[in-house]
């Protein structure tokens, strides 16, 4: 057999074209996967983070009623 014959080349270029095409195909998977199952340490804190957001938003609230801006007219 001929290792520079053209169909032999083209056969493997073509299973090497394959392997790749389908290692993408589980990589893209795996995080289609990990984006929609994030971990117990990401949960956390995405929770506490809202927390402290939905906190600021109070104090703000709060501390903006009894502040006045003077105004520019007499």
């Amino acid at each position: 057999m001929n290792p520079y014959n053209p169909h032999l080349i083209d056969a493997l270029l073509e299973e090497q074209r394959q392997d790749i095409l389908q290692e993408a195909e589980r990589l893209r998977l795996v995080r289609a996967y990990e984006a929609a199952n994030p971990t117990p340490k990401s949960r956390l804190l995405i929770f506490l983070g809202n927390l402290l957001i939905q906190a600021g938003e109070r104090l703000k609230r709060k501390y903006e009623r009894d502040v006045q801006l003077p105004t520019c007219r007499p």
